[in-house]
C-alpha cells in the first residue's frame, strides 16, 4: 500500500469486517504506522465515512463506519 486511497480502502475494509477497531488494531493488521493510520482516519472522519466511538482523546477510542 503506498497511496492514501489504498490505505483508506484498507481501513474501510477492516472496519467493515470488524465493525470497530482502534488505530493500534488497524496499524497491527495493516503493518502501517499508527501515524499513517491516524492521518487517514482524520480524512475519513472529515469525509463522514468513519466516526469515533468515544469522545476526544479517550484511551479506549475505537472507530467504526458511519451507518
Amino acid at each position: 500500500m503506498t497511496n492514501t486511497t489504498d490505505i483508506s480502502h484498507a481501513i474501510i475494509a477492516l472496519l467493515h469486517q470488524r465493525h470497530s477497531a482502534s488505530a493500534r488494531d488497524m496499524a497491527e493488521a495493516s503493518g502501517l504506522s499508527r501515524s499513517t493510520i491516524a492521518n487517514n482516519l482524520r480524512k475519513l472522519i472529515k469525509d463522514g465515512i468513519v466516526e469515533p466511538t468515544q469522545p476526544g482523546r479517550s484511551p479506549k477510542q475505537r472507530y467504526r463506519l458511519v451507518r
